[in-house]
């Protein structure tokens, strides 16, 4: 078979919709599953047996029944990582506790001890000694290519030397972490309640750039495993480019306009004092000190009942062979050289391959006439150590000839492993036996599984590509739609202000003829029409605000406002643009 034959293969099975997102069953039944709830609200159960009654099971159904309930929960809340922030739970739990402590990429270090412990007492109940080796791999250059952790002590080496204790090292977040979290307080993303119910935490990321493809990842579940390559990020970025060029065009929801009109003709209703976040649990969750809530729960409701998607799915018409163009392969933190671009299409264009990597090695004239192999970069996942003594055994059990000394002279410079050779070596066939024998050579088995609404799925390159797409498309007007009901409170209160300017000595008069507060609240309400919150911010308002010069600041604020409003009002209702 010629390798156009073999690409024509590879892009019918890309094509092949049995071959690409490819979910476990998990459905089963059981006398005792339960149904969907009635009018009133209560669950109704099939019971195949009165209350009371005694009825033998066969264990083995019990047994997969709860095996099945088991594997699922390390599926969803363990083991795989989400496609839309290529993050497992243990992960995104850690960030979100290094940004609860203010941990930026400028911030002092903080004790990983103290990141550990807000991490399991906050978000992830699962001990300290569990969350710290994460914590450690996302700070180790060998281990992660793009560094979500600045990682400040000893964390390890890739001759496989631990870290050392989590009280002595130190942590804060990477730069490339803070493009993650952007926008978490915009209300881009669903926050859910913690393990215990305290507090609420992120379901995802905002995540701006694809980290699920840019810094891969690994997990072993029940009945599956994922093994994510990392890639270059500015490759990635020059896909992500090429597809929406050649996506679809995107001319928003019609429900979901309608719907945003309706919303928005609805007064603003400020948010009292005793009102808990949970309260607003289904609609936009803020983290920062919003003063309103943003209520979407019925809209989208609505969206659901009528089997409409609130955000339209994109779709791209470019090709696996477009994108190996850009793409050309995977980038591993620890370089090394890849092999055999047709099995890098079949990994992309399916979700499974076989990825061949080899060390970087050259050969170098010596002393003595003598010549060197000289290696410089390492497969992924290697530990360079096992493998300069797997070399050492294959010498000593004669199985590799012509080599004199192997010196590893690696520093902070970067890698660097000598093999010395004898006079008489052949050091080309001496390389290609190194290759075939130890880990100099290996063979990275890519199995793109991910969860795609919580449910795991083996996801071509393209396909992992289109979603993040469309997640983006979703964190951006959500974030619009955000910055709009700022704008429009904000621009409430000025309205409020600048009203109350105009008419001062009536406003004052009205302020000081009140015997409290409240009172006073009360009388600008009833007297000048004023909103309880225009009201407010009025007897909050500082007395420099009277000025001529403070009241033309105030005018210029409304009308930056109204210029704003305007902008994001023309992005909600075209979103394509």
């Amino acid at each position: 078979m010629t390798d156009e034959e073999q690409k024509e293969k590879i892009i019918e099975l890309a094509e092949d919709t049995s071959v690409t997102e490819e979910t476990p069953n998990t459905e089963e039944t059981s006398p005792l599953d339960a149904t969907a709830a009635d009018d009133n609200g209560e669950i109704n159960f099939n019971l195949s047996f009165k209350p009371g009654e005694i009825v033998e099971r066969s264990i083995v159904d019990e047994m997969k029944s709860n095996y099945l309930d088991y594997s699922m929960s390390v599926i969803v809340s363990r083991a795989l990582p989400e496609v839309k922030d290529g993050l497992k739970p243990s992960q995104r739990r850690i960030l979100v506790a290094m940004n609860d402590l203010a941990l930026t990429p400028s911030a002092h270090y903080r004790k990983c001890a103290k990141i550990a412990g807000d991490t399991s007492g906050n978000y992830h109940p699962h001990g300290e000694a569990v969350i710290y080796p994460t914590l450690v791999k996302l700070a180790q250059d060998f281990s992660t290519r793009y560094l979500l952790i600045d990682g400040q002590g000893n964390f390890g080496s890739i001759d496989g030397d631990t870290a050392a204790a989590m009280r002595y090292t130190e942590a804060r977040m990477g730069k490339i972490t803070m493009d993650l979290l952007r926008d978490l307080g915009k209300g881009t993303v669903t926050f859910v309640p913690n393990y215990d119910g305290t507090r609420l935490e992120p379901s995802v990321l905002p995540a701006a750039f694809p980290n699920v493809l840019a810094n891969g990842g690994d997990g072993i579940a029940v009945g599956m495993a994922t093994k994510m390559p990392p890639h270059n990020l500015r490759e990635l970025i020059n896909a992500l480019q090429a597809m929406i060029k050649l996506g679809n065009s995107w001319e928003g929801n019609a429900v979901y306009n309608q719907l945003r009109r309706d919303k928005e003709s609805k007064e603003i209703i400020p948010r009292t004092l005793n009102s808990k976040p949970e309260d607003y649990l289904e609609n936009y969750v803020d983290t920062n000190d919003l003063e309103y809530p943003i209520k979407i729960k019925e809209l989208r409701e609505k969206i659901a009942t009528e089997n409409n998607s609130l955000y339209p799915e994109f779709k791209s018409e470019i090709t696996p062979l477009d994108l190996i163009e850009i793409i050309p392969g995977p980038d591993f933190p620890t370089g090394g050289t890849i092999y055999d671009q047709n099995e890098i299409l079949n990994a992309y264009a399916t979700g499974r391959g076989r990825i061949l990597q080899r060390a970087k090695a050259t050969i170098v004239e010596g002393n003595q006439g003598r010549f060197n192999i000289v290696i410089t970069e390492i497969p992924f996942q290697v530990n360079k150590a096992h493998m300069i003594e797997k070399m050492a055994d294959l010498v000593k059990e004669k199985k590799l000839e012509g080599i004199a000394d192997i010196r590893d002279e690696s520093s902070r410079e970067g890698m660097r492993v000598v093999i010395v050779l004898k006079r008489e070596s052949q050091p080309k066939a001496v390389l290609n036996k190194l290759y075939k024998y130890t880990e100099m050579q290996k063979v990275f088995n890519a199995n793109m599984i991910a969860l795609v609404d919580q449910q795991p799925k083996t996801l071509p390159l393209k396909r992992i590509l289109e979603l993040f797409i469309s997640f983006r498309i979703t964190v951006t007007i959500r974030r619009y739609e955000f910055d709009l009901a700022e704008a429009r409170f904000r621009a409430h209160i000025l309205e409020g202000l600048l009203k109350a300017l105009d008419m001062l000595d009536e406003v004052i008069a009205t302020i000081r003829g009140s015997k409290t507060q409240e009172t006073a609240k009360t009388n600008l309400m009833d007297k000048f029409k004023f909103t309880e919150v225009q009201a407010q911010a009025i007897l909050d308002m500082q007395l420099r605000r009277l000025a001529a010069l403070e009241k033309m600041k105030l005018q210029n604020e409304y009308n930056e406002l109204q210029e704003n409003i305007k902008t994001y009002n023309d992005i909600l209702e075209n979103p394509a643009r």
